[in-house]
């Protein structure tokens, strides 16, 4: 077992196998999101979305970390 930059990599006697669960179940819990519920389309694809002023204020710092977080295991 060898990790990489994200990369859990793995070698047995069937081949060579990558994964990054260990990478997204630190993100999880980084951001406080260990325990959120998931959904597979988390929303409608035709919802338009409008400012709203009387909303929760989002962290800034914490959510382009998240963001760049989420780039990075994306590979761009």
């Amino acid at each position: 077992m060898t990790f990489f930059l994200i990369l859990h990599i793995k070698r047995d006697k069937y081949g060579l196998f990558t994964s990054q669960v260990k990478y997204i179940k630190e993100l999880l819990k980084k951001f406080n999101l260990e325990y959120v519920k998931f959904s597979l389309t988390p929303m409608n694809t035709t919802t338009k979305l409008d400012k709203v002023e009387l909303g929760k204020k989002v962290n800034i710092i914490k959510y382009r970390g998240l963001i760049s977080s989420l780039l990075l295991f994306n590979g761009k």
